[in-house]
């Protein structure tokens, strides 16, 4: 009885502090949000380099930083990565994602010769990153930049660490803006709670998918099934002591 007491007394504990804590994040919100998204921001300041290279979305600004940079001299060429067609790209109804990008660094005054797609369809930032790997084993000593969205840089940069290996130390990533969202009013939109908040799970599941996370996550998994097999062997020894005892 008196166990049960102590359970149900720490659970309304656990309860109630939860509650306290999420009543004091929205309290003072413009204090504890904040980070959450300037955390997910590594973007540094660009520097010349040899090549800018664009990531897939955001064509509403990614591209335009890279045709900036190339246009400041900071990168002399542009890379694009092949990014796989949605269906209505596909069917001819609208442009790739890929070609849009290299549209824009057109219009925005990159010559033709000067913007480069690469080989192999990229389905997700991994494949960007085997993309730019697979271009530099012809030009191991080239620094690259890599714009992508501000919110996107960590994973980013850890993608292509992840890749790149040493090489990565050549590879410098620049924010590109979310215009109406930035780390001060990110919570106040529902596409701002989508983009920050998803990048968090979608961090998660790459330390999962292609970090060590999977062993953690695997040996955690062990972990529960031994303690539930001793607390089920457990009772069960309890239950025939009992029995015997009667």
């Amino acid at each position: 009885m008196g166990s049960k007491m102590s359970v149900a007394r720490w659970g309304a504990i656990a309860l109630v502090a939860g509650l306290v804590a999420f009543a004091a994040v929205l309290v003072f919100s413009h204090w504890t949000l904040p980070p959450v998204m300037r955390w997910l921001d590594v973007g540094e300041e660009p520097k010349s380099v040899d090549y800018v290279m664009v990531l897939g979305g955001g064509e509403t600004t990614r591209p335009f930083v890279a045709a900036a940079l190339v246009r400041a001299g900071l990168a002399q060429r542009a890379l694009v990565g092949n990014i796989t067609p949605d269906t209505d790209a596909r069917d001819g109804i609208t442009f790739s994602a890929s070609e849009r990008n290299c549209r824009i660094l057109r219009r925005r005054g990159v010559a033709d010769e000067d913007v480069v797609l690469l080989p192999g369809n990229c389905g997700n930032t991994f494949d960007e990153a085997t993309a730019l790997a697979d271009f530099l084993r012809d030009d191991p000593q080239a620094e690259v930049i890599v714009v992508t969205h501000n919110f996107h840089t960590r994973r980013a940069r850890w993608v292509f660490r992840r890749v790149l290996g040493d090489r990565a130390n050549r590879v410098t990533f620049v924010s590109a803006p979310v215009y109406e969202l930035s780390p001060k009013n990110w919570w106040r939109s529902d596409r701002g709670v989508q983009l920050v908040v998803g990048e968090y799970f979608k961090l998660l599941f790459y330390h999962l998918r292609y970090g060590q996370g999977i062993y953690w996550l695997a040996v955690g998994g062990l972990v529960v099934v031994v303690v539930v097999l001793v607390a089920v062997r457990r009772r069960s020894r309890e239950r025939a002591t009992a029995v015997t005892a009667t």
